[in-house]
């Protein structure tokens, strides 16, 4: 007896696009806390490949590019990894329009952690247009481990929780401190001795 609006939402298979429509687009894992690593001064991705902490928030890095004279109207299908629980107002699965310009670029971030270990599999973004999938990024195979195998000794999130005195203390004297959460340090490091670090350089405008 009032009005109303009926919306049917449905997930069905999409046809492959018969028409060659040129749209590039690659996928990226990173560890949220220990994203980049600086080489000879610039600020670099450090992507992810082999095994990710559980327990450990993560981001993956969607970049789609539209290299035609024609503005692009696209969808993108995202999933979270099989085993990961989405993060920072994040869902386990979502379509996200996307409005490419003429030789334009869209880059799209999603978060998720491993609650446990294990070997899981990741659907990649999908892309397509008018419900017709143009492309998709390759599939891959995540391991969640409770320990890792490799680890980055000289990057920040490990020296701050796991490095002696010395190490953090010449870690502190040749970085870029304001790249630096101090606040993060494991209460056994010389914190005193690290602020002292930081008053200089700030005072040095270092």
């Amino acid at each position: 007896k009032s009005p109303l609006i009926v919306f049917h939402e449905e997930i069905r298979a999409a046809e492959p696009a018969t028409d060659e429509t040129p749209v590039l687009v690659s996928q990226n894992f990173f560890r949220l806390d220990d994203r980049y690593r600086v080489v000879n001064n610039q600020q670099v991705d450090k992507y992810v490949t082999d095994e990710f902490l559980v327990q450990t928030v993560y981001g993956c890095q969607v970049v789609v590019t539209n290299p035609t004279s024609a503005p692009q109207k696209l969808t993108l299908l995202l999933q979270v990894p099989q085993g990961a629980i989405p993060v920072l107002n994040g869902q386990p699965t979502r379509g996200v329009p996307v409005d490419l310009k003429p030789f334009d670029t869209s880059t799209i971030e999603y978060f998720f952690y491993f609650p446990l270990p294990g070997a899981f599999g990741h659907f990649p973004v999908h892309v397509a247009k008018n419900e017709l999938l143009l492309t998709a990024a390759p599939a891959v195979q995540l391991q969640a481990v409770e320990q890792l195998t490799k680890i980055d000794r000289k990057a920040w999130p490990f020296l701050s929780q796991n490095g002696t005195d010395a190490e953090v203390l010449d870690f502190l004297k040749t970085e870029n401190l304001q790249r630096i959460d101090l606040g993060g340090m494991a209460p056994q490091i010389g914190y005193e001795k690290a602020a002292a670090i930081a008053k200089r350089a700030h005072r040095d405008g270092s």
